[in-house]
Order: C-alpha cells, then structure tokens, then sequence
C-alpha cells in the first residue's frame, strides 16, 4: 500500500477541495434524476443531446492571484461567458468559479463550477482540471453534475479548449439521460 504524506501544503489544499464539495448548493435536478416529471414526459426526452462546435467568448472576468506571484495553490477567479453556435446564435449566457487546490509535477489543480443558463433550462458542470494542460490548449473535460427544465436528469461533460485568440473557447455539452 503506497501511503502519501500530507504536508501542511496538500492539507490545506485537501481541506478547500473538500470545503469545496462540500458547499455546492444541491439543485432540484442533482436531488432528483427526473426534476419530478411524470413517466410519460420521462419518455419524450432524447438519450442525449449534443451541443456541438460552439464559440465560448470571454465577457468579464476577476483573477485572485495570492502569494507566490503567478499561478499557484490558493489563486482563483470569476468569470461570465457567452456561447454561441455555428450560426452565431447566442444560446447560454455562463457563469463560473475557479479555486487552485493542488500542484505536483504534473501540474496545478483547479475545482471549477460553471453554469450554462440556456433558453429552456440550464446545465451545471463542476470538477477538477489541471490547469497547466487547460493553457496549454488541450481540450478540458467538466463533468457535468446536474441541470434544469430540458436539462434535469442528464449528466455529462463541458467540454472547452483555449483556442489563439485570447479570451475565445471552442465548447461542447455532451449529454446522456441518467435514466
């Protein structure tokens, strides 16, 4: 058995992601798989939806970036985004926080919790990323936890990659009925 020392460091870091988890406000759609529709409405809703090849665009965003200066534990942010499709149509207006919990080797850990509000309901995505493989380019995958109206009972991933110009995503929801 391989045993892991927790210095004061990972500690605190174990502490605010677990805080973290914590604290995250349970939705009707997280505490109920079908929002409690009937049976026969169960039945109309696709297997899954896929909102693909969107532009996620930057609107507003705050940086806390605590001591050491740069991206470390302890560092975090806000964000609002809007994502369009491949017509240019606005669908989701987006919110989100982010919290640097962890460094090692391979990187530095961020928890993430985002919501996509769209026109018939919304969908909350929210884990751990490395966010050296995120400012790389790499395509990130958040796992989606809960939604509303169209959206309750479906789970999945948010998917997003930086792309060249500074503040603009290419973003995917991808989403399976939990039932």
């Amino acid at each position: 058995m391989r045993r892991t020392k927790i210095t004061r460091r990972t500690g605190a870091a174990l502490a605010i992601a677990l805080g973290l988890l914590v604290t995250v406000p349970a939705t009707a759609a997280t505490a109920s798989a079908d929002g409690g529709r009937s049976a026969a409405a169960h039945q109309h809703q696709p297997r899954s939806i896929d909102l693909d090849k969107l532009q996620e665009k930057v609107l507003e965003r705050s940086y806390n970036d605590v001591p050491p200066a740069g991206f470390s534990v302890g560092d975090g942010g806000t964000w609002h985004t809007r994502l369009t499709n491949a017509d240019g149509k606005v669908i989701a207006d987006t919110t989100g926080t982010s919290r640097a919990v962890y460094q090692d080797a391979d990187g530095l850990y961020t928890i993430m919790d985002n919501t996509d509000v769209l026109k018939d309901g919304s969908v909350h995505s929210f884990g751990l990323v490395n966010t050296n493989k995120l400012l790389a380019g790499e395509n990130i995958a958040l796992p989606v936890v809960g939604g509303t109206g169209r959206y309750a009972g479906y789970v999945g991933f948010r998917y997003f990659q930086r792309t060249a110009t500074e503040g603009v995503y290419v973003s995917r929801l991808l989403l399976w009925r939990a039932n």
